[in-house]
């Protein structure tokens, strides 16, 4: 279940636990977030365990879409979620 704090004045908007779009088959890498997440701002999630942003690393993200590296696309039965704010 995804969570959502409402924004206060000059706050940030909070989201917990949401899960991306996208299928989750083994090769697509690509998943898509409800919204864009402020610059550095944002946990994504694979199967609980938090993954490193970041060329070279698990995954990239470029406004709300999140592009898994090779070695790290999500398989068939896993789970992502994120954490963000916005």
């Amino acid at each position: 279940k995804t969570y959502v704090d409402a924004a206060v004045a000059g706050v940030n908007t909070f989201v917990y636990n949401e899960q991306p779009s996208g299928t989750i088959d083994g090769s697509n890498f690509t998943f898509t977030l409800a919204n864009a997440p402020a610059t550095g701002l944002v946990t994504v999630y694979l199967n609980g365990l938090a993954q490193l942003p970041g060329s070279g690393n698990d995954y990239i993200i470029s406004t709300n879409a999140i592009a898994f590296q090779a070695g790290a696309i999500p398989q068939t039965g896993d789970v992502i979620t994120s954490d963000y704010q916005y």
